[in-house]
């Protein structure tokens, strides 16, 4: 099969960078996450994904190999090298591969929120043939619809071919499976990248193995994951089927219960927002914020100007609490108490939010091509869902969470009631004008009032009941 598309196809050759392919740390870190997320959107319930780095003489062989559907031997060359066509699925199917906590997910809404326009894989590709030699070039693709054949493609795109002529060259072979074997289907894509230096490779893996284990908080519980690297730097990331859903495991790792999180599940339109937030005890004094971030299900790379972290980082969610915001890249920040704001002595504390946002009316709008940071779109919804988890870790941790103004009012009646009262029994003790006898009746203010300590307890008492209402929101 042949696609004619070179004019589209030397367009994409030549703006690489804005789809993360401007280096070879960047690349290698875009082409794992293509490969991984196209199988992400294959795989069946109870299926395998296993993503394999590996040294071949200069260069790295990217090969993810998955149970899912598999592809039709008709469909490969124009999914896969199509400029504008997409490997994602619109079909439906039933809820609870991937989704963060396990909720507010089908396989459906996962497709079809991805399925705009499938360009990365073939940036990928035309990437890989800028840098590889022919011999190891490629996109090399073996799959299997349901075992009886097995199809292997390499497939490249020449973005140099006339405008009347054909941008795919394809090679294929087909090969018969003895039908004495349990049927399976799956997908095995390889392809070939320029190895970055040293300290490239290094930030490249550690970008990745950020990635990876945060899907423990997404995939499934039927599903299973693998990152395996056998490069001089070793990395290897498995998340095996498990009994527990996400939400379980979150909590599970970070040793609390549900009754210990603040953990908010709102729609608003086009979108919806999943977020929990939870603290945890740590050695170093202060508060500090970690967060995950999640659109549709799956996590993102990081991008310090994601609407997510601006919104979680923002001045705007931490100023009425009495925090400045100190962020540490896009994952991370310490919060540190205004100049106005009273100092607590509770230790040190970690606050971990995870953040999905999953579209329902349509694509994701993100930032830019690199598909790292969602829109300012989003933000309003964002901005209510964190306010809300904000909220309800006032009860678990009222001295850091209280707004400012609030803990301000809190002072007044504290410091200032007990000396009104003190100030009144004693007005009251060397005043001459006889008491109302209404005031002594049941359900007076004098009511079983036998002396000046019960006096002043009463007045305390009745000044916070009024104050406390004048204070609520």
């Amino acid at each position: 099969m042949s696609v004619v598309q070179p004019a589209s196809a030397r367009f994409l050759r030549d703006n690489l960078e804005v789809l993360g392919f401007g280096s070879a740390q960047s690349a290698l870190v875009q082409v794992v996450k293509e490969l991984f997320e196209n199988a992400l959107d294959a795989v069946q319930d109870a299926g395998m994904i296993v993503v394999r780095l590996t040294t071949d003489g200069d260069c790295i062989e990217v090969v993810c190999t998955d149970t899912g559907f598999g592809m039709h031997v008709n469909n490969i060359a124009q999914l896969c090298c199509g400029v504008f066509a997409s490997t994602k699925t619109s079909a439906t199917f039933t809820a609870g591969k991937v989704g963060k906590f396990g909720t507010h997910v089908t396989q459906g809404v996962l497709g079809h929120a991805w399925a705009a326009i499938g360009v990365g894989l073939k940036a990928a590709l035309l990437y890989s043939q800028q840098h590889v030699d022919d011999a190891r070039g490629g996109l090399k693709i073996t799959t299997t619809l349901d075992s009886h054949e097995v199809y292997f493609s390499k497939l490249l795109i020449d973005a140099d071919a006339p405008a009347d002529s054909t941008s795919i060259v394809q090679s294929s072979q087909q090969f018969a499976i003895s039908e004495e074997h349990q049927p399976f289907s799956g997908t095995e894509v390889r392809l070939h990248l320029p190895c970055p230096d040293s300290a490239s490779l290094a930030d490249a893996l550690s970008t990745l193995h950020a990635y990876f284990v945060a899907l423990r908080y997404t995939i499934g519980s039927s599903l299973s994951v693998e990152l395996v690297c056998d490069l001089p730097t070793p990395l290897h990331v498995l998340h095996p089927n498990s009994p527990m859903n996400p939400l379980d495991r979150l909590l599970h790792d970070h040793d609390c219960n549900y009754a210990d999180i603040a953990h908010v599940d709102m729609d608003f339109p086009g979108y919806h927002v999943n977020l929990v937030a939870l603290l945890q005890p740590t050695p170093a004094h202060g508060l500090r914020a970690h967060l995950y971030r999640y659109v549709n299900h799956v996590p993102l790379l990081p991008d310090a100007s994601c609407t997510i972290t601006a919104t979680v980082f923002g001045s705007g969610s931490w100023k009425r609490l009495g925090y400045r915001c100190t962020p540490a890249g896009s994952t991370a920040c310490a919060l540190h108490r205004t100049s106005d704001a009273p100092a607590t002595d509770d230790g040190g504390c970690e606050l971990v939010v995870a953040v999905d946002l999953s579209a329902t009316g349509g694509p994701v709008k993100y930032r830019s091509l690199t598909k790292t940071g969602v829109d300012e779109c989003y933000a309003s919804g964002l901005r209510a869902s964190f306010a809300a988890a904000l909220d309800r870790l006032r009860a678990l941790a009222p001295a850091r969470f209280t707004p400012l103004a609030e803990q301000r009012s809190q002072r007044v009646v504290a410091e200032y009631v007990p000396l009104i009262a003190t100030a009144l029994v004693a007005i009251a003790t060397a005043s001459d004008v006889a008491v109302d006898a209404r005031h002594l009746a049941p359900g007076g203010l004098l009511q079983d009032v036998a002396s000046a300590a019960d006096l002043e307890a009463r007045l305390a008492s009745k000044m916070r009941q009024v104050l406390a209402a004048s204070f609520e929101p």
